[in-house]
């Protein structure tokens, strides 16, 4: 399996995708100025990649680390979907945020750039689920145990 965000060289990915049997790959926004905003680069090459190994690769996971009041709401989940439509993907898990490292980057001397950011709560992880499946995409949330 490989975790990935997407942001690499396509010919990365593609060699990678011989020996893999699952892609885990994380999206984080699908609005281009707030990627930027908020991780420091462009999303173009990530979106660009997941359609491309979409393409050549069956088991793939998009996995989507739920921030309150950044990717939270209804509009960007709901645009995730509408580009992944277009995709062979099936699954989508939610990974409710967690400031457990927070405390990582103090001791390494960095600033954290979500202080204060708490984990979504139960009824923004239903929500999101709600969306996703009403979108016809298998969906979950991820360390979340769940009754179906």
């Amino acid at each position: 399996a490989i975790e990935t965000c997407g942001h690499t060289s396509w010919e990365n990915l593609r060699e990678a995708s011989k020996y893999t049997d699952l892609f885990l790959y994380d999206l984080k926004l699908i609005d281009g100025e707030k990627h930027r905003r908020y991780t420091g680069v462009s999303n173009k090459l990530i979106l660009e990649n997941l359609r491309e190994i979409a393409a050549i690769h069956s088991n793939i996971c998009v996995r989507i680390p739920l921030i309150p009041g950044i990717n939270d709401d209804e509009e960007n989940i709901e645009k995730m979907c509408e580009f992944l439509k277009g995709t062979n993907i099936k699954r989508i898990d939610i990974l409710p945020y967690h400031n457990t490292g927070e405390y990582k980057y103090e001791m390494l001397g960095f600033d954290y750039r979500l202080p204060g950011v708490k984990s979504p709560d139960k009824h923004k992880l239903e929500k999101a689920v709600e969306v996703i499946r009403r979108n016809n995409f298998i969906a979950s949330v991820s360390g979340v145990e769940r009754n179906e």
